[in-house]
């Protein structure tokens, strides 16, 4: 699944909002453990898992917390700080070989 068709199996979206949405979206592969957010870093960007997967965590008195983890067909993102663009608590990691 691609983040278009994501998109649409949540909410119809126009053809003008679709075109100038695939303007923006790109597409990157990325190996295991790369970071698409890190901690304390204001993300910038909503990711959209094509194949792969990713884990949202967070320390808690020094020990990594898994938060969310993203699979194939899945959104990922620091929401909050991507809103607020505030530096966010939580950082992203992919778990294997990913596009992004």
């Amino acid at each position: 699944m691609n983040m278009i068709d994501a998109i649409q199996a949540i909410s119809p979206v126009s053809e003008e909002s679709l075109m100038k949405l695939q303007e923006i979206i790109e597409e990157q592969a990325y190996p295991k453990g790369h970071s698409l957010l890190n901690l304390w870093q204001v993300d910038r960007y909503f990711h959209f898992i094509v194949k792969g997967s990713g884990r949202v965590y967070y320390l808690k008195d020094g020990i990594d917390m898994t938060d969310y983890i993203a699979l194939d067909g899945h959104f990922l993102g620091g929401v909050v700080s991507l809103f607020t663009g505030e530096p966010s608590h939580k950082a992203i990691e992919l778990m294997e070989d990913s596009v992004v």
